[in-house]
């Protein structure tokens, strides 16, 4: 199976609700995009950012993004290692949003991760 295929598969899992569905209780990921305004029925709400400001215009519309959230969101910036910041903010938050999966695959491309062991990434995060 090509990482496309199976990255779809995997999130597809990231996605677990979209609106109109009730959200599952344990832990939910929201991709952003997938229902993005039912993130307003939680108050503890984590959202981690994958994207890297590599110049001037990434710079703005990350600033952009980070000035439109919600002030009682707590931003967390993780490019590489969604893994290791999930078991420390798992428990402590009702909804985590992750921004973007698409860029985090990217980057881990780009750091010249073999696609097998971006797989296994993307799997351990789940």
């Amino acid at each position: 199976m090509s990482l496309t295929a199976n990255a779809r598969t995997q999130y597809a899992s990231w996605s677990l609700f979209t609106q109109g569905q009730q959200p599952p209780p344990l832990s939910p990921l929201l991709q952003v995009g997938q229902g993005f305004s039912l993130a307003e029925k939680y108050k503890n709400v984590a959202f981690v950012a994958t994207a890297e400001s590599l110049d001037k215009e990434m710079e703005r519309r990350i600033k952009l993004h980070k000035d439109s959230r919600p002030s009682h969101w707590q931003t967390f910036e993780e490019t590489h290692n969604l893994t290791v910041l999930f078991k420390k903010i798992t428990a402590k938050f009702d909804l985590i949003i992750v921004d973007c999966l698409t860029l985090f695959v990217s980057n881990l491309f780009l750091s010249g991760i073999k696609e097998k062991n971006i797989e296994t990434k993307i799997k351990q995060a789940l």
